[in-house]
C-alpha cells in the first residue's frame, strides 16, 4: 500500500518521464523510509 501511495503521489506531482525507472518496485525498496516531521 505504501509503495502505491508513494508512486502515485510522485506521478501526480510531476515525476519526469525520463526517470520512470525510479518508480519501479525494486527501486522503491532501496529508498530509505522517511516519515514527515511536523
Amino acid at each position: 500500500m505504501a509503495y502505491l501511495t508513494d508512486e502515485i503521489t510522485s506521478v501526480v506531482n510531476g515525476h519526469p518521464n525520463s526517470q520512470i525507472d525510479e518508480l519501479l518496485p525494486w527501486a522503491h525498496a532501496e529508498k530509505p523510509e522517511t516519515k514527515p516531521v511536523a
